[in-house]
């Protein structure tokens, strides 16, 4: 049986051209044609475009070279297929007007979206969607607010230090940054709520533990290393709570913008058919 028409026009073989070659045009050679399987051909300018700039010639020849075999496997495949299989079988005439129609729809959709989305999100939005989806922000883990330094466990400023831990302002410890300077490592998680878990990961310790052993504020914990971790928790709220609206404000932010691009196609969808029955 009288094979496939393959043919590949590259000046030279590619492994050799990896060491050889300056730049990717002359990998590929001067033909605007790189490789050509049963009447489908694949353009010079396909496997260049391919090749991200600054790539090595080794790492260009690799590129090209998986996606030239690549492109031959899938093109030897369909021309197997137009000889073997079915007529009926061949005949994709349907399923490509479908995926035509689909990704028109899909590109007209996006292009209303960004003529009609309003995009401002108000705290009022956020608090109003909040209030009426609270069934939604239950807490599957512990969440913390929380301060935590790590420091020599011989440091002479280790009681002063872990006191300001408690000082009244979130941000108080934080902005002192001459005085926690002298601990190697200090956070308050940008004075927001945190997973238990983060803190305790840290504090190298069961998040369960680590919560079960606050006092008065604190818990403290001598790591692998030998410093201390010590973290001061004024507030914490337990799994299978409700979590605070501050928590979720991202989130509540992106389902605000995914519902209003949902009513836009609901709203696209009744005006391009009401507009058809006119």
């Amino acid at each position: 049986m009288k094979s496939v028409l393959l043919r590949l026009t590259c000046t030279a073989c590619l492994a050799g051209l990896a060491v050889c070659c300056n730049s990717v045009g002359a990998l590929l050679g001067l033909s605007d044609t790189v490789a050509e399987v049963g009447g489908y051909k694949l353009p010079r300018e396909t496997v260049e475009n391919l090749i991200p700039p600054g790539t090595s010639q080794e790492d260009s020849a690799a590129i090209a070279s998986r996606y030239i075999n690549s492109w031959k496997a899938d093109r030897l495949k369909a021309v197997r297929a137009a000889r073997e299989l079915p007529k009926e079988e061949c005949d994709v005439s349907r399923e490509i007007e479908e995926y035509k129609v689909s990704l028109l729809k899909y590109r007209y959709e996006q292009h209303y979206i960004r003529q009609n989305l309003d995009t401002t999100v108000t705290p009022a939005d956020v608090q109003a969607y909040y209030d009426g989806h609270q069934a939604d922000f239950i807490l599957d883990r512990a969440l913390v607010r929380a301060r935590v330094m790590k420091i020599s466990a011989d440091s002479p400023v280790l009681g002063e230090l872990k006191e300001k831990l408690a000082s009244e302002s979130l941000q108080g410890a934080s902005s002192d940054s001459l005085t926690f300077a002298r601990a190697y490592m200090f956070s308050d998680f940008g004075g927001g709520w945190t997973e238990a878990s983060a803190l305790a990961g840290i504090m190298e310790m069961d998040p369960a533990k680590m919560l079960s052993s606050v006092k008065g504020g604190y818990v403290q914990n001598t790591l692998a290393d030998g410093s201390e971790a010590i973290a001061y928790i004024p507030e914490s709220i337990p799994s299978g709570q409700r979590g605070p609206v501050s928590y979720f404000q991202s989130r509540i932010h992106d389902l605000i913008l995914g519902a209003r691009r949902r009513d836009l196609l609901s709203e696209l969808d009744n005006k391009l058919l009401s507009e058809n029955d006119d």
